[in-house]
């Protein structure tokens, strides 16, 4: 028979979404689109990724979430606003390479990292998970691409293969014009999630630039460092754990319904899963 939903309440991958905090991991997942040559063109040639590349993060995290929740009833609709998305995205690159949205290699990057930066995101904040755990959601990241099309297949099959080929895919990285937009927009926060009082938002606004400013520059290679002029040493990465623990500090006493996205709300409403009711051990 047939599940009824794409992951499921017992899924890790379930478990780490429903926290908006993973937002921090947001913004490096941006960079590594947005310095990528031929997926940082597309959407800096077609879209208001140059005066507001945070609508691009809200999007891709908004679709990436509906899939993560799916039903498997709602991979079709899915794959449809995909399929409209990505008409008319193509062109060429600074450089003078053809590209096209719906490219399997450029698709492939782009989910590989969504799965990537939540995974970074979620130690950063709460601590290393174990190697099966995190074999368990990289497994089930695999799910969430093949259902729209991704040949997760040609990428590894083990989560440590998975890490090489990320890192050796990011050597071949680098500053962009999609990039220097992302750079030069981090005092511009995107308007408050839906779900959290404006003026609570507002007075965070101070706490997330910074927040976003280090999460980024925390998360990129060395070599996107230095193109950017972005300084990292051990002071920074120390500030960086401080705020880090902060974070997970000011979460364990942060109400669900503001610390849990409206997606992860929505399905566990539906489902009453595990993870609602505290049972759920990853």
């Amino acid at each position: 028979m047939r599940p009824e939903w794409l992951l499921g309440p017992q899924s890790l991958t379930w478990h780490m979404t429903k926290e908006r905090a993973l937002l921090v991991g947001g913004g490096r997942a941006l960079m590594l689109q947005a310095c990528h040559e031929m997926v940082g063109a597309g959407v800096h040639q077609h879209s208001a990724f140059q005066t507001d590349p945070w609508r691009r993060l809200r999007r891709t995290s908004d679709f990436y979430l509906s899939l993560v929740y799916a039903k498997q009833s709602d991979i079709p609709a899915l794959n449809q606003w995909l399929d409209r998305a990505h008409q008319g995205v193509q062109g060429k690159s600074p450089s003078g390479k053809t590209y096209h949205a719906n490219q399997i290699d450029l698709m492939l990057w782009v989910q590989a990292t969504l799965a990537d930066s939540v995974a970074w995101a979620w130690q950063q904040i709460w601590g290393p998970l174990r190697d099966d755990q995190l074999e368990r959601y990289w497994q089930e990241q695999k799910i969430i691409g093949q259902a729209i099309g991704v040949q997760m297949q040609d990428l590894p099959e083990e989560w440590p293969g998975f890490q090489q080929w990320m890192k050796e895919q990011s050597q071949g990285l680098s500053k962009t014009p999609a990039g220097e937009a992302v750079m030069s927009h981090l005092q511009d926060l995107p308007v408050a999630l839906p779900g959290i009082p404006s003026l609570l938002w507002d007075a965070s606004l101070p706490l997330s630039r910074s927040l976003s400013r280090q999460a980024i520059a925390a998360g990129l290679p060395e070599h996107l460092r230095e193109q950017f002029d972005l300084s990292w040493g051990p002071a920074e990465q120390k500030r960086w754990e401080q705020t880090c623990r902060r974070l997970g500090m000011v979460l364990k006493i942060t109400p669900p319904p503001l610390k849990h996205s409206h997606h992860a709300r929505r399905a566990l409403k539906t489902h009453g899963s595990p993870i609602e009711r505290g049972e759920f051990q990853p």
